[in-house]
């Protein structure tokens, strides 16, 4: 039970990724960028058999979960900086800054969780839930005032 619950862990961050990429791709692809994506998406074809042929044999559907996360990221990484490159983004520091702290506040939360709590699965992904919730409004990833904002417009 354990061993599945790690490698569910694992494909749930894939998750982040693979959503990034619907993002970042689209945007590649409606700028025509398509040469530049399947060559990226090559070598992340190349990366996930090398990384599967590697850890497979060892950590069996663990190691197979980690290499599609390794793989999703390195992917993603790539087209966003692709993206950034080509098509002259803008990010506020702000923003980034506020981006990057979220993610590195949740990845400690989770670990934290992991190691130090001793609860069934689905206390402790209620509470990562929750944490994250919070995380989101003391980062400014999601605005409250933005928020009521909208729903005045209605």
């Amino acid at each position: 039970l354990i061993h599945s619950a790690n490698t569910f862990g694992a494909l749930l961050f894939c998750f982040i990724a693979v959503s990034t990429t619907y993002i970042f791709g689209t945007l590649l692809t409606a700028n025509g960028n398509l040469k530049r994506l399947n060559w990226l998406a090559l070598g992340g074809v190349i990366l996930n058999i090398g990384l599967n042929l590697y850890l497979i044999p060892t950590y069996g559907a663990f190691g197979a979960a980690i290499a599609s996360l390794i793989t999703q990221t390195a992917t993603v990484v790539g087209q966003v900086i692709l993206a950034y490159s080509l098509l002259d983004i803008k990010t506020p520091k702000q923003d980034l800054i506020a981006t990057i702290s979220f993610i590195l506040l949740l990845l400690t939360t989770y670990f934290m969780f992991n190691n130090y709590l001793n609860i069934a699965w689905f206390y402790e992904f209620l509470l990562l839930g929750i944490t994250g919730a919070v995380l989101a409004f003391i980062t400014k990833m999601i605005d409250l005032r933005g928020i009521f904002l909208m729903l005045k417009k209605d």
